[in-house]
């Protein structure tokens, strides 16, 4: 039972610190947000935020991973190719999040794969 409410109330931090994200870059750019004002505005400690996150791009690359798993629930592997395009630009042009989190805001990304680490600027 404590694994369960440990669970749980890491994934209400991790909610609670994605949302404070997402409120402040619609009134800043990502440069300019720190852990301070992200914890302020989740309402929680800083050390809360670090037993979840190591850093503000560990949380951007935390909340692309739950919108790629949102997008991701749509479709089979046997789905033709074409429809993913199609519907993976609708995402982009529609989803408010991506557009904070991805074309306006973020100057440096880390993103991680399995063998190596790549550097996305914009």
């Amino acid at each position: 039972m404590n694994t369960i409410n440990n669970e749980s109330a890491t994934k209400k931090s991790k909610t609670q610190i994605c949302s404070a994200l997402m409120r402040l870059l619609k009134t800043k750019p990502y440069r300019k947000i720190s852990v301070s004002q992200i914890c302020s505005c989740a309402g929680i400690s800083r050390t809360t935020f670090y037993k979840n996150f190591d850093s503000l791009d560990a949380v951007v690359l935390y909340k692309l991973t739950l919108i790629e798993k949102d997008y991701n629930k749509q479709y089979s592997a046997d789905d033709d190719i074409r429809v993913h395009f199609v519907d993976l630009y609708t995402l982009i042009r529609k989803s408010r999040d991506f557009d904070l989190l991805f074309v306006k805001s973020i100057c440096c990304i880390f993103l991680k794969s399995r063998s190596e680490t790549a550097i996305f600027v914009i």
